[in-house]
């Protein structure tokens, strides 16, 4: 069959699978097969059978709703490319906003040592490390499928990994004090679970929904991390698009200072984050 056609075929069985970017995401599975993307290959030019029928097959798995970047097993991050599977959260481009803000924070610190809360892939602690080499990162997972793909990840940047609750890990932290702790933990409500799209049912439901109306670890760590902060150190979350007000005020409530939010690139609040006061300072005035 010549290339283009096969192209074609698959990005109409994508469509009417209900898929909204077909196009792309079968121009995407034609790199990923191929090496090539589809607008490289000729009129004309065939496609070898084999490449054929491993498109037909990637094509047939999208059709079912299965999410495109476990059928690829990676995805690209901020200017990382990530390991991902059936029981990590996929990488998502909001989240990248809550990286960029977070490389803010932390831009005036020397060797800054980060913690990343919730980890899942690494996407957050790593995409940090990756512009800061001489950041001091370590991730805290608690599933084991997650840290499959977490270990893979972050061996290449050197990222520290440990697998823990993050509901008490707290207490295993003796006199260790980050410049940034950071975190896109669960906080999707049971309701909102219920009426998400068809993909988000292969990913892992733990990563997603928490207690508390999805404000649980908002919550706990606002007020369980902030002694593990260095005194000027920030704390940062991913939240959810109606989450503003919650999570402000528990950074409010546990005394915070500097508390702001940003939007993502959909105008939708997408990050919170505020810092711990900084007591020496306000002494030394």
């Amino acid at each position: 069959m010549v290339a283009l056609e096969q192209y074609r075929r698959m990005a109409a069985a994508l469509a009417k699978a209900g898929i909204e970017d077909a196009e792309y995401e079968a121009d995407l599975m034609f790199r990923h097969i191929t090496g090539r993307s589809r607008l490289a290959f000729l009129p004309e030019e065939p496609l070898a059978p084999k490449m054929q029928a491993a498109l037909q097959q990637l094509c047939d798995d999208r059709c079912t709703r299965r999410p495109l970047q476990y059928l690829l097993g990676e995805w690209g991050f901020c200017n990382v490319v990530l390991k991902v599977g059936e029981g990590v959260l996929i990488p998502r481009a909001d989240t990248e906003t809550v990286v960029e803000k977070a490389l803010e924070l932390i831009a005036p610190c020397k060797a800054p040592r980060v913690l990343d809360l919730c980890a899942g892939s690494g996407a957050i602690g790593i995409a940090i490390k990756h512009e800061r080499k001489d950041a001091q990162v370590t991730c805290v997972e608690l599933s084991p499928k997650a840290l499959y793909y977490l270990r893979q990840n972050a061996a290449p940047e050197e990222v520290d990994v440990v697998e823990a609750d993050v509901l008490g890990y707290e207490n295993q932290l003796l006199d260790t004090r980050y410049d940034l702790i950071i975190s896109n933990p669960p906080y999707v409500t049971d309701a909102e679970y219920a009426a998400l799209a068809p993909e988000l049912a292969y990913e892992p439901k733990m990563a997603l929904v928490a207690a508390q109306e999805g404000l649980r670890f908002y919550e706990y760590i606002t007020k369980a991390y902030a002694p593990k902060l260095a005194e000027g150190g920030w704390l940062c979350f991913e939240i959810g698009a109606s989450q503003r007000t919650d999570v402000c005020g528990f950074f409010e409530k546990n005394g915070y200072t500097e508390i702001q939010s940003i939007q993502d690139y959909a105008a939708l609040d997408r990050c919170v984050f505020g810092r711990k006061r900084n007591v020496s300072a306000k002494m030394k005035l």
